[in-house]
């Protein structure tokens, strides 16, 4: 059963990439179709130009087992691609619908905005980075990890629509000003308002009561989501007052209040490291490789002492060493399906801990 579930994944991991070139395709060729010829490029590159930054700032804190860039790519792409297609038609069937009913653009446009976009883009979020959970359980091993492709997933979402943005700005002379507001003063709310659902699904995944019942962490989660968009939105279309006030004392805070959970989860990280090598490594290694601190310089003095080489050995034994830290918490949370794994990372380690101690062996 868990063979053919793992070829069902793949089967639909390849048709969701293809289904995610076509999207961009369509929506590369309705975008340039609503903006001036010569600006789709430009605003390509203004959107373009922040995201990896932020998307480093964010991966700073995958420190422990980092997560594969195809999986991360993956997500940015399902956010770009997937959840910005269906909220853009969504949205606009839901002007329509508004424009109808109250025969006034300004009003079906601001209903929209408040009401609508909000549920919509959330939900389009977070099914992408439900789909990036389902195809690749075994990588998503707590809040942390649910946080970081959650980012992804709405940068991409960001980095899509802010082509929109910037093109319609570049219109009508006012790209400067869209930029700052929404590529540097607000660049991290799509991120902030996904990671509301994040902690909710790492919520379940780090207490095995909930794991066979996710929605219970997750819908209000959800939720806390859609009002944090929507309040968001509505301060923006009501006045500049109203906006500063809720960035200032609510996305702020809030903010903190997810880089606290942040590195929260990375100290119960850092605890599953110390618990599961206990009896693998020296206990001098363990304090090496559980403490972010500890790995950065034991690869910097690897670096220093012996190179590329060095640092590309001693990068891949800290991987090695909390892959095989992570597998043994998941095989202690009821996962048995590993064990082979476990026995390949556990050789993988060893191999590469006895270049190491080969180097530390010889005279400087």
């Amino acid at each position: 059963m868990g063979l053919e579930g793992n070829g069902v994944r793949k089967i639909a991991g390849w048709l969701v990439w293809v289904v995610l070139l076509g999207l961009a395709l369509a929506m590369l060729e309705l975008i340039s179709y609503a903006l001036q010829p010569g600006h789709l490029v430009q605003a390509i590159w203004m959107a373009a130009l922040p995201a990896p930054f932020y998307i480093a700032a964010v991966l700073w804190f995958d420190r422990f087992e980092p997560e594969p860039p195809s999986i991360l790519t993956l997500a940015f792409v399902l956010g770009a691609c997937l959840a910005t297609f269906v909220s853009l038609n969504v949205n606009e069937m839901s002007t329509a619908s508004y424009l109808q009913s109250t025969k006034s653009v300004d009003a079906a446009e601001v209903l929209t905005v408040v009401l609508t976009a909000p549920i919509v883009e959330e939900l389009c979020k977070a099914s992408c980075l439900l789909l990036v959970f389902w195809l690749h359980r075994k990588e998503v091993d707590g809040t942390l990890d649910c946080v970081i492709y959650s980012t992804m997933v709405a940068l991409g979402f960001a980095v899509f629509e802010n082509i929109i943005y910037y093109g319609q700005a570049l219109d009508h002379d006012r790209a400067t000003f869209t930029f700052c507001m929404r590529g540097i003063v607000g660049a991290f709310c799509h991120p902030l308002f996904t990671s509301m659902t994040a902690l909710g699904l790492g919520y379940a995944l780090d207490n095995p009561r909930l794991g066979q019942r996710p929605w219970w962490a997750l819908a209000p989660a959800l939720t806390l989501a859609i009002l944090l968009h929507a309040a968001w939105n509505f301060s923006a279309v009501m006045n500049p007052f109203l906006w500063a006030v809720l960035y200032l004392l609510v996305m702020v805070p809030a903010g903190m209040a997810v880089l606290t959970e942040l590195v929260k989860a990375l100290g119960r990280e850092s605890g599953w490291i110390r618990r599961y090598l206990k009896g693998e490594i020296s206990q001098a290694r363990i304090d090496v490789v559980s403490s972010v601190s500890g790995r950065i310089r034991f690869s910097w003095s690897q670096l220093r002492r012996h190179g590329l080489p060095g640092w590309w050995h001693s990068e891949r034994y800290l991987v090695l060493a909390s892959r095989l830290a992570f597998l043994k918490h998941h095989r202690d949370q009821g996962d048995e399906t590993q064990a082979e794994r476990e026995e390949q990372l556990r050789l993988a380690m060893r191999q590469e801990e006895a270049w190491l101690n080969r180097q530390f062996a010889r005279p400087d």
